[in-house]
């Protein structure tokens, strides 16, 4: 898996998948939005050696891909890049042939400025046939909302004019007005 990251990029300080994710496997059960007892804020995990597989396994999409800055990493930016190598099936009827999707889940404000790039690398993603799902962070022991931002924005991406933000802006309002899910781990 290693070969697939961005080469001398590090987590540094950043621990947010340490508390965003639900993790169900024998080794550790963890609901979303709580920080698992192995996080150690500034430093990482404390059993980083012998951590549970699906931690081993998995990567935030920043570590994944270049195009994606350092002012990306989730902890500076308030935004969580994840790539979904198989679409969820409720989504695949939209794209059938993407090979993978990516979940941008928000988990805080954003400054204007932030907001904006974000709008704009939405827009190249969904006019290159990307799976793009928005999702909002969410309370302890809850799912966020979450939507296919393609059917709603692709009439709009490739001019990525007024209409386009406009739309933008109303997929954005649409996720946060969707309740959150409780969920039992």
């Amino acid at each position: 898996m290693n070969e697939l990251l961005v080469p001398d990029r590090e987590c540094g300080p950043c621990t947010v998948c340490c508390t965003v994710h639900v993790i169900i496997d024998p080794e550790l059960r963890k609901p979303p939005g709580v920080t698992c007892p192995h996080c150690r804020s500034g430093s990482g995990c404390a059993i980083y050696d012998a951590r549970p597989r699906t931690c081993r396994g998995h990567f935030c999409a920043w570590r994944q891909l270049a195009q994606l800055d350092e002012s990306w990493r989730p902890d500076l930016s308030n935004v969580y890049f994840e790539l979904k190598s198989d679409p969820p099936e409720h989504y695949r009827h939209v794209l059938p042939q993407a090979p993978f999707g990516l979940r941008i889940m928000l988990l805080g404000d954003l400054d204007t400025a932030r907001l904006g790039k974000l709008a704009l690398t939405v827009a190249a993603l969904v006019e290159n046939q990307v799976p793009v799902i928005l999702a909002l962070a969410a309370p302890e022991h809850h799912l966020g909302g979450s939507l296919l931002l393609n059917p709603l924005l692709k009439p709009f991406a490739a001019e990525c004019g007024a209409a386009y933000m406009e739309a933008f802006a109303k997929a954005l309002h649409t996720c946060m007005n969707l309740p959150p899910q409780k969920i039992a781990v």
